[in-house]
């Protein structure tokens, strides 16, 4: 029996992708492929893989998935069901679950295995053993436009120190959780035949939200211009121009020989000046403008 509530469980890592079927009839644009997910390396250095079925919608300027490739997915997993497999030489049984991907990233061949995680948001349901509990989620099913189930079976290891005190949830408390795939240990076998084939999880991270806030959200803000990240700018990308603006009557810039303009100064303990300013002097044609006087600004050259 499972207890079914409203949450959302979003899938992240590498996969490969083993065979690409045709598209459903009513979605022509929307990509349909087995897809090989890698778990881990067993003891004889030999990938321990899962098999799920990829569902993707490949916009107009976006290329399919090719198969034999390596990809990055995101997206929500759902229970295998038969609806999906209209067209296809398979059945639900033949995958641990369905992948609905909103992200697909190429990536080098090369990668090594590394083990996907599910983010997951949902009602606590009944436990499976000692320290194992379900998680039995309803999402919404872009493909067919309807909520389809999601089923988790969270397994709270016993050698990570930081679940030595935890116990398994009571049923109906609101969790979030992060955790690895790992291979299941058919933890539905003494259950109806009809239970849903769960996804194993060994617990990363388990929180117990509250959902309601008066507390409003604000967005992230960025740090635009940052130079000292290893992520450069994209190739082509404007350079920021470090300095006085050319536009201006050169004469109207005092000279600064033998001191650096305060805009291209090396930073000493962070790279976070803003390149507005762009120089250490004001225009004389400008109207005067009081400064507040800082340390900062006893080291600058004078007329």
């Amino acid at each position: 029996m499972t207890t079914e509530s409203p949450g959302f469980a979003f899938f992240f890592g590498f996969c490969s992708v083993a065979h690409v079927h045709p598209s459903p009839s009513d979605r022509p644009r929307t990509t349909r492929a087995d897809i090989d997910v890698p778990l881990a390396y067993d003891d004889e250095g030999y990938p321990i893989i899962i098999p799920a079925l990829l569902l993707h919608y490949v916009a107009p300027s976006a290329a399919p998935p090719i198969q034999g490739r390596k990809y990055l997915f995101g997206g929500k997993v759902f229970v295998p069901s038969d609806d999906v497999l209209e067209g296809c030489d398979r059945h639900p049984s033949d995958y641990a679950f369905i992948l609905e991907a909103v992200r697909m990233d190429a990536v080098p061949d090369d990668i090594p295995i590394i083990t996907p995680i599910v983010y997951a948001v949902g009602t606590a349901g009944p436990a499976l053993a000692e320290s194992q509990f379900s998680l039995d989620i309803t999402q919404y099913f872009g493909l067919r436009k309807c909520a389809k189930p999601a089923a988790l079976a969270l397994n709270i290891p016993s050698e990570n120190n930081r679940f030595q005190n935890t116990s398994v949830p009571q049923a109906g408390a609101g969790v979030a959780i992060t955790g690895n795939i790992v291979p299941s240990d058919d933890v539905d076998s003494e259950h109806a035949k009809d239970a849903p084939r769960r996804i194993s999880l060994d617990l990363l991270e388990l929180m117990f939200p509250h959902f309601q806030s008066s507390r409003k959200a604000s967005a992230a803000k960025g740090l635009k211009g940052k130079t000292n990240s290893a992520w450069g700018p994209r190739a082509g990308a404007k350079q920021p121009v470090a300095g006085p603006s050319t536009a201006k009557d050169s004469t109207s810039a005092p000279s600064q020989t033998g001191s650096t303009p305060s805009s291209v100064r090396p930073p000493h303990n962070h790279d976070l000046e803003p390149l507005s300013d762009l120089s250490d002097s004001e225009d004389p044609s400008a109207p005067a403008k009081k400064k507040k006087r800082t340390s900062k600004g006893k080291g600058k050259a004078t007329d």
